[in-house]
């Protein structure tokens, strides 16, 4: 995966096309893709030519809306448009220290360790409750969103059609999560990997014999899970053909 990406961004980078590469990045980001920190540093280096060198912090793309979230290394949210036009932000925003980019919907982890959500609300995935606490990770699925709390606590609203804000009561204390399309999986404090939801192309068959999880990250309907030892393990519809091959479990 590392290898098919990397080669597709420098294929279309040295043309000096920014519209085009944010047509790729956009691309890649929408599809799930675990950019490998290569990679990142290039999405980042030409973002940087748009932005500012050295100015960004972290990049995200909504899966429907096409929109680019970036959040300056001042905290300051910039929104671009597939086509690298910028879009206007919404007033009275704070300074943010992370985002999540759902279907329709942006999240902001703020600098005070509270949780923002503007766009689309129609099923709530906007409205953050208001006894939620400091939070220490936010996530944006297709019409919900999941926020880890400072104790460990994890939180989910918007759209439960299929269970995705259903957290499992014996869950214990979270250190990360990530939202997909109709699906939630989170890290257990030991290194579990728990997902809930929509299931119906596997993306919560978490493998028996998976081990230690560091960090996962949820697509539309597939899961792919950053072990402790580095390798990634990735699961759900499609696996196979989008992953094939290139040391990641599958």
């Amino acid at each position: 995966m590392a290898l098919i990406a990397l080669k597709r961004l420098q294929a279309s980078v040295p043309s000096q096309d920014l519209q085009h590469f944010c047509w790729l990045v956009f691309d890649l980001l929408q599809k799930g893709w675990l950019l490998p920190s290569p990679v990142l540093d290039v999405v980042l280096q030409y973002l940087g030519v748009r932005f500012g060198s050295g100015s960004l912090a972290q990049v995200a793309a909504e899966g429907f809306d096409e929109v680019l979230s970036t959040i300056q290394k001042d905290g300051r949210l910039t929104l671009t448009g597939r086509n690298c036009e910028e879009h206007d932000v919404p007033e009275g925003l704070p300074p943010a220290k992370a985002l999540a980019a759902g279907f329709f919907h942006t999240c902001l982890l703020t600098m005070k360790h509270e949780v923002v959500c503007f766009g689309d609300n129609s099923d709530g995935q906007c409205d953050v409750p208001a006894a939620l606490g400091p939070a220490a990770v936010v996530a944006a699925g297709g019409y919900h969103t999941c926020v880890v709390t400072s104790d460990g606590s994890l939180v989910c609203f918007g759209d439960n059609s299929l269970g995705q804000c259903d957290v499992p009561q014996d869950l214990g204390p979270v250190t990360f999560v990530a939202a997909g399309f109709e699906h939630t999986c989170a890290v257990t404090a030991k290194g579990r990997l728990i997902c809930f939801g929509g299931n119906h192309e596997g993306q919560c068959d978490v493998p028996l014999d998976l081990g230690p999880v560091v960090s996962v990250a949820a697509g539309s309907h597939h899961t792919c899970a950053l072990l402790q030892g580095g390798q990634v393990v990735c699961f759900g519809r499609l696996v196979a053909q989008w992953y094939p091959s290139q040391g990641l479990g599958v």
